[in-house]
C-alpha cells in the first residue's frame, strides 16, 4: 500500500512498522535489512527537524522511507507517549502520508496511535474465523470511539472456495477482495520486496494500486472536510499540507 501510494503521489510517504514490544518484519519486507526506530531518535530529539529526518531515515528500494517503533525488544520500555508526541510533531511536518502497520493496540503507544490515525483499514482473511477476528477488531475500534466513517475492510487471500462474502455482514465498506496467489507472494517474499514494485502488471499488484487510489481519494475528502469544518481558505499552505495517517 505504501509503495502504491508513493507511485501515485510521488513523494511525502512514510512507512511505519508499529509493532511492540518486539520489532516487526514490515521494513524487511519492504527490502530493508535494517532500519531506524523511533527510540533510535531519542538522542537526536533536540535537533530533530524535517530536513534532518528526511536525510536520516533509510529508504526502501522503492523509495519509501521506513521507520519502526523499536529495533530491539530492549527498546520497548522507552516507547512512551511523550516520546511519540515529540516525534510525530516532526513526522507531521515532513510527510503527507504515513502508512502504519499497526501491530500494537494497547498501552500508551497503542492508545496514542489509535487516536492519531485518520483512516483505518482492517485486513481480514476470508475464513469464518478470520472474519470473526476482524469483527473483534472492529469492536475494539468502537470501544475507543474510532469513527466508523474512517474505517474500511480489505479481505485478503480470497478464492472460489473461500470468497469472504461474509465480510459484508460487518457493515463497513469493503474496499477490496484480494486474490490468493501463494506462489506469487512467496516469490516476492523471497526477493524481500513488495510485489507491486517487482511486478506491477500482476493482478494482485493492480488490486493494490486500486486500493492505494481509494485511500488517496479518501484522504483528499478528509482534508476537504477538515478545511470546511474550520472555515479555512483552500489556498492556505498550512492547511493544504495536512498529513494523513493510514
Amino acid at each position: 500500500l505504501a509503495v502504491g501510494i508513493l507511485q501515485q503521489v510521488r513523494g511525502g510517504v512514510l512507512f511505519l512498522d508499529a509493532s511492540l514490544p518486539c520489532p516487526g518484519d514490515g521494513c524487511q519486507r519492504m527490502g530493508l535489512p535494517r532500519t531506524k526506530s523511533i527510540v533510535d531518535l531519542l538522542p537526536l530529539l533536540d535537533r530533530l527537524t524535517p530536513q534532518f529526518l528526511s536525510t536520516y531515515l533509510l529508504s526502501a528500494p522503492s523509495g519509501v522511507p521506513c521507520l519502526s517503533l523499536v529495533s530491539d525488544v530492549m527498546q520497548a520500555s522507552a516507547m512512551t507517549q511523550p516520546v511519540l508526541e515529540q516525534v510525530f510533531r516532526i513526522l507531521d511536518e515532513t510527510f503527507d502520508y504515513l502508512i502504519v502497520d499497526l501491530g500494537v493496540t494497547t498501552g500508551e503507544a497503542g492508545a496514542f496511535l489509535l487516536d492519531r490515525i485518520d483512516q483505518m483499514c482492517v485486513v481480514a482473511d476470508p475464513s469464518p474465523l478470520g472474519l470473526a477476528r476482524a469483527g473483534h477488531m472492529l469492536g475494539l475500534l468502537r470501544a475507543v470511539q474510532f469513527p466508523a466513517g474512517s474505517t474500511s475492510i480489505v479481505v485478503n487471500r480470497t478464492s472460489e472456495e473461500c470468497s469472504g462474502a461474509g465480510a459484508s455482514q460487518l457493515e463497513l465498506p469493503v474496499l477490496a477482495y484480494l486474490p490468493d496467489q501463494p506462489a506469487t507472494v512467496a516469490w516476492a517474499t523471497q526477493k524481500s520486496r513488495p510485489l507491486i514494485e517487482l511486478r506491477a502488471e500482476d493482478e494482485l499488484s493492480a488490486a493494490f494500486a486500486d486500493l492505494a487510489r481509494s485511500f488517496i481519494q479518501r484522504a483528499f475528502r478528509q482534508r476537504t472536510d477538515a478545511k470546511a469544518a474550520v472555515g479555512a481558505s483552500a489556498d492556505t499552505p498550512v492547511t493544504t499540507r495536512r498529513d494523513v495517517k493510514l
